[in-house]
């Protein structure tokens, strides 16, 4: 604007341009002059305002996308996008550390070509994503080519004027997540002394039991006077008592049958068998006992009750029937098993 103002100047000292044209003295020229100068300036001040507003625009931009490559270089997701062919047209994030595989290799290669290398779950996603775009498809999944590995991949499909013309898909490591989920619901199942399922555990567990015909039974089991041991000789010595009983159970019960603590002195417990077997293992628990109070400072007994278990009950009747006769054991002068009505 500088420039404008010296060149009307020079041109209205020196009569040139259309200064020159202009009749009618020096005050009529003066006049010509700043009105001149007021349109010169007018017409450039539009013109560098919109120069100036295109290289701030252009240098945003920059500034925006240098922003953008330094989030993708320290992200720790890997970023990929496919068009509706299932090509990959742009690769960036933690590519080589979630899918072993460079940003670069991945540009312009097929996603079926890259579920041979990382697994078919990410291909399944993208295709789900494009049949269904109003839907966020989300799964975990282990890649085949980096071991001990636990990835959840989230594919959500790209519109344009209303038209699926892609996938964006976003990979991130959960490993230590799903570790820490899988170990907080193992404790919300386990009892934390004796380190066997709890009841919840044992309802979550008992679902997985196919019960098709065979023979099983309920057995519930608890420690004869075990409020006298605790005031007796102490919590702790209680606790061992607990802790003992229990893993007696699990090892006269080997892999056939579901153990559990329900809490206090009381133990649930599917067998595999019928209410023969059930009593023969009771017998053969009995005689761990017996073994298990020469070894403590305090001699401890059980009592227990059985109720047989078929497809077609429920297993919340057969529990109940089994708290029944264990009741009944207690009644009767307690350190015995109860199998009948």
């Amino acid at each position: 604007m500088v420039i404008v103002g010296i060149s009307g100047a020079l041109a209205a000292v020196y009569h040139l341009g259309p200064v020159a044209l202009v009749q009618g003295g020096p005050v009529f020229e003066a006049i010509f002059f700043q009105s001149y100068l007021a349109i010169l300036l007018g017409t450039a001040l539009p013109v560098t305002a919109l120069v100036a507003s295109r290289a701030e625009a252009l240098a945003e931009a920059a500034r925006r996308e240098e922003m953008l490559r330094m989030i993708l270089d320290h992200s720790p997701d890997a970023i990929l996008s496919f068009d509706d062919g299932g090509s990959c047209r742009w690769a960036d994030g933690a590519t080589d550390e979630l899918l072993g595989l460079s940003a670069g290799s991945c540009r312009g290669a097929l996603i079926d070509e890259l579920a041979l290398k990382i697994g078919p779950v990410l291909a399944k996603l993208c295709r789900a994503a494009l049949a269904d775009p109003a839907e966020t498809q989300i799964a975990d999944f282990a890649p085949t080519n980096l071991e001990g590995r636990t990835l959840e991949a989230t594919v959500k499909a790209v519109m344009s004027d209303e038209k699926v013309v892609g996938t964006v898909a976003t990979v991130r490591d959960v490993t230590a997540q799903r570790a820490r989920e899988r170990e907080i619901a193992r404790l919300a199942m386990t009892d934390p002394l004796t380190k066997i399922p709890n009841r919840a555990g044992f309802d979550a567990a008992i679902e997985r039991v196919p019960i098709k015909g065979e023979a099983a039974c309920i057995a519930l089991i608890d420690i004869d006077n075990f409020k006298g041991i605790n005031d007796r000789f102490g919590h702790k010595a209680g606790d061992r008592a607990l802790v003992e009983l229990a893993a007696a159970i699990v090892r006269l019960s080997g892999s056939d049958h579901l153990v559990a603590r329900l809490g206090g002195d009381e133990f649930l417990i599917l067998l595999a068998g019928d209410i023969t077997a059930a009593q023969r293992f009771f017998g053969g628990l009995q005689s761990e006992i017996a073994i298990l109070s020469a070894s403590l400072e305090f001699d401890i007994t059980i009592s227990g009750g059985i109720a047989e278990l078929h497809a077609l009950a429920e297993i919340d009747s057969v529990f109940e029937e089994a708290d029944r006769r264990l009741y009944r054991s207690k009644r009767d002068g307690r350190n015995r098993v109860t199998a009948t009505a």
